[in-house]
């Protein structure tokens, strides 16, 4: 895996198989690594001496620790623990704690110490801040536990394993432990269950939690924490929990990706930037017994005991309960959990918070970056609206800026980047509140009314990310995508029904617009994508017995966005996907939905025109109502943000609403509806979404190889990739996709060149979602001194801003520097123009320089305030550490930005350009000539000259 700017600091990846990525974790310096591995053993105490059943020597390591940023996952990774057997193929599941001997990780807040300090080098923390909310991992009730050499299984529930460990506090091993005030007949629990044990949650504002727990099922103790997640259906919420019980392969070696939250989506765990937190890996090894040695004298049994629970009385209880705690397991190492399966309860991971557990915990540190609102209420804050996909980048750099505090403030409100448009071209800039700023990767539609600059600021893209499993279970790592199958996921092309290709009247028609003509023609198209024989050629090992709906669609955005129009447009610019749009029918027979035949593209806002509704006679209580809703477009179900795309990558989880849910009907009737599709079970997944570059890297996401160039036969059947080129994101994909980027003197902007990607020799390299983002920002009208901060932003952001990183003000993963190495010179010279004609506020849309000055920050006109120094070249990347395989390299042949001609700009602007002084105009006579002197020799003076008398002449 690659992070996609590893190759410029010392946190360096390179590109793996699957085009994720992610930092390397052996290189990174805010990573942690256990220093030599830690013994954990297991010991009983029989007839008062020590009885060592277990030893392992655990190792760990993390990718890194430190700025983190909410649901940012963490690889985790370890070696050396018990092997676990009963695992759930989703280890954030309700019921994953039943397995034996996981790893379990979870998210805890710090403690002070003894002396009132939170020691961050070496932290304390407690079991009771630790987010866990589902019931079966904090609250032990009616505990039954087995043991399956006992026929029938021995039942041990007045003595279970928790109450016979030798670690435990006396306190921690009553009958019924930690049991609440009362607070409703159903609290305690006592008059029902034989033994119990309650861990709270205490939250960042003290608030303690006894309720919490699966859905309404738990809460006669009190409510559970808000953010609990977990439902009794087995639902989810927005966000499913982070509190993970992983499997440790046979070999004692296992993996995991941890999301770590921040108080933005878990106020009650509370962890900020101020609010000291840590991951907490804890290898179950299983209850110490002590044959109940430290029972308080009252809890022991005795042979005259009245015990409602086993009728009659039984004097070997204390033994079967110690037999039973000392159990070792009854699953082989990898077995899987089966609803009415039952796991040997004292090496269960339910029981992460026993004594004899977590004395073995492994604590890491994590530290986090600042989170949005943290500038709010202490300095008047700019505000820049737009691009999501700045998300990571803006957050790093306005924590920089928050903590200068000899600059202003900024803060990135994210919307839809044509609507940050509209929004700025319509303010009224003397108006208080007015919308002064925003970030877009496309130029108006129409020209803004006064004087604006449009300065590239980050070099990104977007990504086609994907969760699938191949047909050995295994997550599939090589996906490779055509424009044409990207089109074929979006026009609702597959019918994902099987209803829809039946040849009955009841199947799949549509009737045109003004006609009576009907077509069939999706009967003939196959059903999803994993049985499209493109999709086969070019994906080899990918089962088709997945989630129909899921594999249907492109997990898209339901809003308008640049990231759309950018992905629609490489989408047009390929021959093949324009011909299967206008109708064409691709090689096997499939054609486009007739909604979408002819389609203009690119579109900031993708359409969901499909009209086709089920059958009302179907089976399946929502297949019932009537009248249904159109079907298809409740398949795709886009989402609001880049970031829910992710989100549901990462989960597993499809956006499809073809589920079906009841809903409360009034008088006690039945109301049902259509519903989210619930979470994939691991080795059945397939999804794919849109996303952003730094989303997926945030993530840690596989990225799919899109196709740049083919010279295939467009009509032909193929069955492998021969002849067509895919390139996968990486830092050299980005830069060689950076080196044909031309200017368009008429938007004054560098669009992606899709042309040049098709049919040039360096296009082979370059990556198809490459973009670039401007901050577009007037330079006439802003209020006092805004001028200046806006200026002073732009200086920040194309200079030290592009230093890649990872603390405050870096640029994050997921980013191209810009500089001239990378072929962004003429673009990072321009946004230092850009930034002294913000400054200035005289009307100015500076034009780019040409030639060799376009490559020199330094170089730039005098009028420029000295900005943070550029980097120029690429600092040598480490020795690779892991299997891994390199991606393409940019040629060397490769051209660098084109000198275009000096740029015109727009009419609408004109005026304000002619009402700068007569000085500033001197000045730029004399900078263009110099120019010309440097970069032209004798023939500069009179090219100048005549271009100069040209421009007043106009």
């Amino acid at each position: 895996m690659l992070a996609i700017v590893a190759a410029f600091v010392a946190t360096t990846g390179l590109v793996g198989a699957s085009g994720s990525l992610s930092t390397a974790a052996a290189a990174t310096p805010t990573g942690f690594t256990t220093p030599a591995p830690i013994e954990m053993t297991r010991t009983h105490l029989v007839d008062g001496k020590e009885d060592p059943v277990d030893t392992r020597n655990v190792t760990l390591k993390v990718d890194v620790t430190k700025d983190l940023y909410d649901q940012q996952r963490i690889a985790v990774s370890w070696a050396g623990a018990h092997p676990s057997g009963h695992v759930s193929l989703n280890p954030n599941a309700s019921q994953a704690y039943t397995a034996e001997y996981p790893m379990v990780l979870l998210q805890c807040r710090d403690v002070p110490g003894s002396n009132g300090v939170i020691n961050t080098a070496n932290p304390e923390v407690d079991p009771t801040t630790c987010w866990s909310p589902s019931t079966g991992s904090r609250t032990q009730l009616n505990v039954a536990t087995f043991d399956d050499t006992v026929k029938p299984p021995a039942f041990v529930d007045t003595l279970p394993a928790w109450r016979l460990d030798r670690y435990a506090d006396p306190a921690d091993r009553v009958q019924y432990a930690h049991e609440p005030a009362s607070t409703s007949p159903l609290c305690p629990d006592s008059a029902d269950n034989p033994a119990e044990y309650r861990l709270p949650f205490v939250a960042a504002d003290g608030t303690k939690y006894y309720g919490s727990g699966i859905g309404a099922t738990n809460t006669a103790c009190g409510p559970q924490p808000p953010e609990a997640a977990a439902q009794a259906d087995g639902s989810v919420s927005n966000l499913p929990d982070n509190s993970t019980f992983a499997t440790t392969n046979a070999d004692g070696t296992g993996s995991a990706l941890f999301s770590v939250r921040n108080s933005h989506s878990n106020a009650s765990l509370g962890c900020s930037v101020t609010v000291a937190c840590s991951m907490v890996a804890i290898p179950i090894m299983g209850i110490s017994c002590d044959g109940g040695a430290g029972l308080p004298a009252a809890d022991l049994p005795k042979p005259t005991d009245d015990d409602p629970w086993y009728g009659d009385v039984d004097p070997t209880r204390l033994q079967d309960a110690e037999r039973i705690c000392e159990n070792t397991g009854i699953y082989a190492p990898g077995s899987q959990f089966g609803n009415s399966s039952v796991a040997s309860y004292a090496v269960e991971g339910a029981l992460w918070w026993s004594a004899s557990n977590w004395r073995n915990r492994i604590v890491v540190p994590l530290t986090f970056a600042p989170a949005a609102d943290v500038c709010q209420n202490t300095k008047q804050s700019l505000a820049v609206y737009g691009s999501e996909l700045l998300a990571a980048a803006t957050a790093s750099w306005s924590a920089h800026f928050c903590a200068d505090s000899a600059t202003r403030p900024f803060t990135h409100v994210q919307q839809p980047e044509p609507q940050a448009r509209r929004t700025l071209a319509a303010n009224d800039p003397k108006q208080v509140g007015s919308v002064e700023a925003a970030f877009t990767s496309y130029a108006p539609d129409t020209p803004y009314s006064r004087a604006t600059v449009q300065a590239p600021v980050a070099a990104t893209g977007f990504a086609i990310s994907y969760t699938i499993d191949d047909s050995s279970k295994s997550p599939y790592t090589s996906l490779r995508l055509t424009p044409r199958l990207l089109a074929k996921l979006m026009t609702e092309s597959y019918p994902s029904l099987v209803e829809a290709t039946d040849t009955s009247s009841n199947g799949w028609s549509y009737q045109f617009p003004g006609t009576k003509q009907v077509s069939t023609a999706l009967r003939r198209n196959p059903l999803n994508i994993t049985k499209d024989p493109e999709f086969i050629a070019l994906n080899p090992g990918i089962p088709d017995s997945v989630d129909s709906a899921a594999a249907s669609t492109l997990i898209s955005l339901g809003t308008n966005s640049d990231v759309v129009r950018a992905l629609t447009a490489y989408i047009n610019a390929d021959p093949e996907a324009r011909a299967w749009l206008d109708g064409r029918p691709d090689p096997w027979g499939m054609v486009v939905n007739p909604a979408y035949e002819g389609i203009s593209l690119p579109v900031d806002a993708w359409p969901l025109d499909d009209t086709w509704t089920p059958s009302v006679r179907a089976g399946g209580a929502c297949r019932a109502l009537d009248p249904q809703p159109a079907y298809l477009p409740l398949v795709s179900s886009p989402l609001q943000h880049l970031t829910d795309v992710a989100q549901a990558l990462v989960y597993s989880w499809p956006s499809s609403q073809v589920g079906c849910g009841e809903v409360d009907g009034t008088s006690g009737q039945q109301v049902f509806r259509y519903t989210r599709e619930p979470i994939q079970i691991p080795g059945r997944r397939f999804l794919i979404g849109l996303t952003s570059l730094s989303e997926a890297e945030h993530d840690q996401l596989h990225l799919a190889a899109l196709q740049s160039q083919s010279t295939q036969n467009p009509e032909a059947i193929f069955s492998n990739s021969t002849g067509r080129t895919f390139v996968e994101p990486s830092s050299t994909s980005l830069a060689a996709a950076a080196h044909l980027l031309t200017y368009d003197s008429a938007t004054m902007t560098w669009p992606t060149n899709y042309s040049a990607m098709r049919t040039s020799k360096a296009g082979a390299t370059a990556y198809p979602g490459f973009m670039l983002v401007y901050a577009d920002i007037p330079t006439t009208d802003l209020p006092s001194g805004d001028g200046a901060a806006y200026a002073t932003l732009l200086d920040y952001l194309v200079g030290a801003g592009q230093i890649v990183g990872v603390s405050f003000g870096d640029l994050p993963a997921g980013f191209l520097p810009m500089t001239a190495a990378n072929g962004l010179g003429a673009e990072a010279v321009y946004t230092l123009r850009a930034a002294a004609a913000v400054r200035q506020q005289t009307g100015q849309v500076p034009p780019l320089v040409q030639g060799a000055a376009a490559q020199q920050p330094r170089s730039v006109a005098q009028e420029i305030t000295p900005p943070p120094s550029l980097p120029q070249t690429v600092v040598a990347a480490q020795a690779p550490v892991g299997n891994t395989v390199v991606g393409p390299s940019v040629p060397s042949s490769s051209p660098s930005t084109p000198a275009p001609q000096l740029s015109v700009k727009p009419a609408a602007l004109e005026s304000k350009g002619k009402t700068s002084s007569s000085a500033t105009a001197m000045v730029m006579v004399l900078l263009i000539v110099l120019l010309g002197l440097l970069l032209l020799g004798p023939l500069g003076v009179p090219l100048m000259i005549g271009i100069q008398r040209s421009r007043s002449g106009r």
